[in-house]
């Protein structure tokens, strides 16, 4: 097994990007959609401290789930106000 690869307990084994990808789309199912419950909690008991210019850097090494709860919130707190801008690294 070479470093890029991932033991699959099958004749042929996953590279770590097929592995990743496997493992998030599923994500939210497998953890309950716990972290996403945890940082919209978490926004949502500081009123203001997220706007349409605040950057967020999401570095959990997930889908994306932290960035999702920031963008829904702002979706329901920017209602009629500026869409917020998602820049992709």
């Amino acid at each position: 097994m070479s470093a890029k690869t991932v033991p699959n307990n099958a004749p042929n084994e996953r590279t770590v990007s097929e592995w990743y990808n496997q493992l998030s789309a599923v994500y939210a199912r497998q953890t309950g959609n716990t972290t996403y419950n945890l940082v919209a909690a978490a926004i949502r008991s500081t009123p203001g401290a997220i706007t349409h210019s605040t950057i967020l850097h999401d570095n959990a090494s997930g889908p994306g789930t932290a960035t999702l709860a920031a963008i829904d919130y702002l979706k329901q707190s920017l209602r009629g106000s500026k869409e917020p801008t998602i820049l992709k690294a």
